[in-house]
């Protein structure tokens, strides 16, 4: 409470319905020596991260950066889901669950979607709240720029296998 607290503090993600949207506050306490003579609260809203976050320059058609809680809520905006996913997507993947416990990492994974996906993610806090970071990309369009990218090396290979493997069945006794 407010009333027995004299020190900054954080208030975290919640749907606030003033706003019609999730947001956070910062609280201060204003003082005249050691007399609480009231608080500065700033709200936080949402939107401010989303807008960071949103920079798909480099991510290419299904990557995405996002924010989970410790309840493994997403506290953003998804990409590649419409309609609004902050504080509703719950996020029940390998991702939150590993960094929670290992502090950061990068795997293969099936995401909140059910597609496998590239995932690095990493757990800081900030004040009294833990998040995840999670960046991820489709496994497929990873491996399809790839092969785009080094399509005359795999090409070459696969056509000296075959002619590796015709020569062997054209000289072969039987």
């Amino acid at each position: 409470s407010l009333r027995n607290s004299d020190k900054n503090s954080f208030v975290d993600y919640q749907y606030y319905p003033p706003s019609d949207e999730p947001a956070s506050f910062f609280l201060t306490p204003v003082k005249d020596g050691n007399v609480i003579l009231g608080w500065l609260v700033f709200q936080f809203a949402i939107n401010a991260i989303n807008a960071t976050l949103a920079d798909y320059e480099k991510l290419g058609v299904t990557g995405e950066v996002y924010l989970t809680n410790e309840n493994n809520v997403m506290i953003t905006q998804s990409r590649l889901v419409p309609g609004n996913t902050s504080l509703k997507q719950k996020v029940d993947t390998q991702a939150p669950e590993t960094a929670h416990k290992l502090e950061q990492g990068n795997m293969i994974l099936d995401d909140y979607r059910s597609i496998s996906v590239f995932s690095s993610f990493e757990k800081f806090s900030f004040s009294n709240a833990t998040w995840v970071i999670v960046a991820e990309i489709d496994f497929d369009e990873v491996v399809t720029n790839h092969f785009s990218k080094n399509q005359d090396f795999y090409l070459d290979a696969v056509y000296k296998k075959a002619r590796n493997s015709n020569e062997r069945r054209k000289y072969s006794p039987g």
